[in-house]
């Protein structure tokens, strides 16, 4: 579907990583919005919401390499 691409490892060269493709940040982007629109998080309180996010962005921009 051309969403994601292996790359080389930044740290490790015998390992590979998936990053997000153009066309992939465009759906995520599109999805994140989505979602921010819906009900679906009206549960939570703002602490929760903003714990999620960090914890979704941390996924996404990975600081430290595995």
């Amino acid at each position: 579907m051309g969403l994601v691409a292996r790359q080389p490892h930044p740290a490790e060269g015998r390992k590979r990583t998936l990053v997000l493709t153009d066309e992939g940040h465009e759906l995520w982007e599109a999805l994140r919005t989505r979602l921010h629109d819906s009900s679906l998080f009206a549960g939570l309180d703002a602490q929760e919401k903003d714990s999620l996010l960090t914890l979704l962005t941390n996924m996404r921009n990975p600081q430290q390499p595995c």
